[in-house]
């Protein structure tokens, strides 16, 4: 026997011979019906593999040292870039007046339309001398006349003011804020009058932390706030809480891990060496070397600051997510607190989200193909025996 003979013998599945089979209607109406839904299941779990698949998940924040991007682009409709300044406070004490760098200010007329970028006039020093001039001989000066006649000339015209451009911030809780506080009270009484006439309505085009990945979500972008009634004016509050994430894409996820486990071990080192430094300070003071041991405390942080950043594999980003509250308090008179103001005060939250975008593997689409396709098939060949049995079969020997 050979060996074809032999495999012959295992064969499960039955074939009879051509003249003891015999094609009917019905069969043919249920042979195409099922490959319909063979198709269908098929054509349903390929979209379901090449699709991909988000999933969070949630874990403890062990970033350290590193600096908070803040992108920023507010257009405020009603108030002229002369009569603007943004400033950024946080938990640290570091307080930037008047922040420009990465931030600049474009004139824009009433229908939003850029005019030109705004240079503030007080990065040239002649302002401080102007200062000390009016407020020693009591006279108006040549400069403080001309900035007066541009911010009425600009409110005349209708002009507003579009700050755009990006913050570095320290990773700890603060806030950065755009309102009029840059001018002194005699400019601000010669130009608006009352504090109503501060309208602080403005449009949020874009507000973010950090890089941005796909479907990301930035829900103060395309936010807009007006003024509710013409003799009101106040301080619109937005308070943040900022959730660091990582997003992976389309990354392998052994590429993932392998970041996470490097960036660990630089953050766990780099505590250890800041612990160690402070015990060597303390013991140094303890042995009354006080001044060898601020020496040797300013050598350790007048040095190169270093900063953990490990890095990012193809595919990774570390960017962040936020949620946000507002309020709004109304003010009165030039003396009745705060003058109006647009703030967005931000904490950080001690918990870190991972999100993926992966397709499912190739062995859970075709076991999934052959489970739909396979019982697509089964399920026909049922339908068709009993139709088969009730056509064939005479009514009385049905049971």
């Amino acid at each position: 026997m050979g060996l074809a003979a032999r495999v012959k013998l295992f064969d499960a599945y039955h074939k009879p011979e051509r003249h003891l089979t015999k094609k009917t209607a019905a069969g043919g109406a249920v042979t195409l019906s099922s490959l319909l839904l063979m198709a269908f299941v098929f054509v349903f779990e390929l979209r379901s593999y090449l699709a991909t698949e988000r999933v969070t998940t949630t874990g403890v924040d062990v970033t350290r040292d590193e600096m908070l991007a803040i992108n920023v682009d507010v257009t405020f409709t009603s108030l002229p870039c002369q009569t603007l300044s943004l400033d950024a406070l946080d938990a640290s004490g570091k307080h930037d007046q008047d922040v420009g760098g990465e931030l600049h200010k474009t004139r824009v007329d009433r229908f939003g339309r850029a005019i030109a970028t705004y240079e503030s006039h007080r990065e040239n020093d002649d302002g401080v001398v102007n200062l000390i001039t009016e407020l020693f001989y009591g006279f108006e000066t040549e400069g403080h006349k001309a900035h007066v006649d541009e911010i009425k000339t600009a409110l005349s015209a209708g002009e507003g003011c579009r700050v755009h451009g990006r913050l570095k911030v320290q990773r700890v809780a603060g806030n950065f804020h755009v309102s009029v506080h840059g001018e002194d009270a005699r400019t601000l009484r010669a130009t608006f009058e009352h504090p109503r006439n501060v309208n602080m309505s403005h449009a949020v085009h874009r507000l973010s932390f950090g890089k941005s990945f796909p479907r990301k979500e930035d829900p103060l972008s395309g936010f807009t706030r007006t003024t509710r009634h013409a003799n009101e004016t106040g301080t619109y509050k937005y308070f943040l809480k900022v959730v660091p994430v990582t997003y992976t894409g389309k990354s392998s996820p052994s590429a993932l891990k392998a970041y996470e486990r490097k960036f660990r071990r630089e953050s766990a080192a780099l505590a250890i060496e800041t612990k160690r430094k402070k015990k060597r300070l303390e013991k140094m003071r303890a042995r009354g070397v006080e001044g060898g041991g601020g020496g040797g405390g300013g050598g350790g942080g007048g040095g190169k600051e270093r900063w953990v950043e490990a890095k990012t594999p193809r595919g990774v980003t570390r960017t962040n997510l936020y949620s946000v509250t507002e309020t709004y308090i109304p003010t009165k008179n030039w003396n009745g607190g705060s003058l109006p103001a647009v703030y967005f005060i931000y904490d950080l939250s001690p918990i870190a989200v991972t999100i993926s975008d992966a397709r499912k593997s190739f062995g859970h689409f075709l076991a999934r193909t052959v489970a739909g396709v396979g019982g697509a098939y089964a399920i026909a060949g049922l339908i068709d025996r009993m139709i088969h049995h009730s056509l064939t079969v005479p009514p009385g020997k049905l049971h």
